[in-house]
């Protein structure tokens, strides 16, 4: 398999918009922020809405960044779902720079 660069392919306005309001509204509604071996997890309300949030999250950065690994964890009695974006220790310094830029990890490091 050929390595990926580890670039968002975003252009940069849409980038920053997305780092200023999407994602940050992602990461500040996640119950808990794990932080993996390969990657990070983030567990969210089992409702509807966060289902609905979490496949357009999933559907949108595998078109701007497809080197990421996407885990959605859905399990019976309406646990939490559980996010995991995964990838290699060049990735996962990339998800901890992009994805939780300046935000504090809930229950987990």
């Amino acid at each position: 398999m050929n390595e990926q660069p580890i670039t968002c392919t975003l252009p940069i306005d849409e980038l920053n918009r997305r780092k200023s309001f999407e994602l940050k509204e992602l990461v500040e509604g996640s119950l808990r922020v794990q932080e993996l071996e390969n990657g990070y997890e983030l567990d969210f309300p089992s409702d509807d809405a966060w289902f609905t949030n979490l496949t357009s999250f999933i559907a949108t950065e595998r078109r701007c960044c497809p080197f990421l690994h996407f885990e959605l964890v859905i399990l019976p009695d309406h646990a939490p779902l559980s996010l995991r974006v995964l990838g290699s220790a060049e990735v996962k310094e990339f998800i901890r720079g992009f994805l939780l830029q300046s935000v504090d990890l809930k229950g987990g490091e």
